[in-house]
């Protein structure tokens, strides 16, 4: 296992984590988010509550709002709770 900022790589189907969650950039990015995708609901869905908690409790990430991944679960009704900022 690899860390690379705070996305946990790990291959899971010869997809990475990390590879997983591109789709939600657009909608962390601090200026002008767009509504996640498809593609992002299904990656937040697939990797669940520990690894978004990853992302928005780890080191920060240029181009990332925290703020904005913490909504991730509710925009795209996620059934589980949100993190908690750390």
């Amino acid at each position: 296992m690899k860390v690379h900022n705070v996305f946990v790589i790990v291959q899971e189907h010869g997809v990475s984590k990390h590879e997983m969650l591109m789709p939600c950039r657009p909608s962390v990015a601090p200026f002008r988010p767009i509504p996640p995708t498809v593609a992002c609901c299904n990656a937040i869905k697939t990797l669940g509550q520990p690894c978004l908690c990853v992302l928005v409790n780890g080191p920060p990430i240029t181009g990332v709002d925290r703020e904005l991944a913490m909504l991730l679960p509710q925009k795209c009704t996620a059934n589980f709770d949100p993190c908690e900022m750390s």
